[in-house]
């Protein structure tokens, strides 16, 4: 079985990017670990109750609608976004628009039509919201889609 250049280096490519996203999941879900851990507190019954509402699954009409990890409740969700929030308010954490960007290419690597998935978060801010917040929605993204308050 001969198999092409092009694609042995398509093949390549997907397991470097795969790779390199597991490694980022991994570090990511350690360092989240370890902050929630670090800062146990209750959360408001009132939150876990509109983050559970949240969670509920939607129907979604494109397969670009992103998912949920295994497991997440309204309560690990308020927690850890609580703590995120305030690591972002007190380091005046900001995005920058082609960061955003940037990532959402990223992300849009792995479809058929990445272009289609890109304009497909662009239409509506609160896609991009959920994708780029890893699933929460995050008021920092009106400042990647606007580009106020860039460092």
């Amino acid at each position: 079985m001969v198999i092409s250049k092009q694609l042995r280096a398509e093949i390549k490519e997907n397991l470097e990017r795969e790779a390199t996203q597991r490694t980022r999941r991994i570090v990511r879900a350690r360092a989240l670990k370890a902050l929630i851990e670090a800062n146990d507190f209750e959360v408001p019954k009132s939150l876990v109750e509109a983050e559970t509402t949240s969670l509920r699954p939607m129907p979604k009409p494109l397969e670009f609608a992103p998912m949920m990890p295994a497991g997440s409740s309204g309560a690990s969700a308020c927690h850890t976004g609580l703590i995120l929030t305030e690591v972002i308010r007190t380091r005046g954490i900001q995005t920058r628009p082609a960061r955003v960007r940037t990532k959402l290419e990223e992300m849009a690597a792995e479809y058929e039509s990445p272009a289609t998935f890109v304009q497909w978060h662009y239409e509506k801010p609160q896609r991009l919201d959920r994708s780029i917040a890893g699933g929460r929605g995050a008021t920092r993204s009106k400042t990647a889609r606007t580009g106020e308050g860039r460092r």
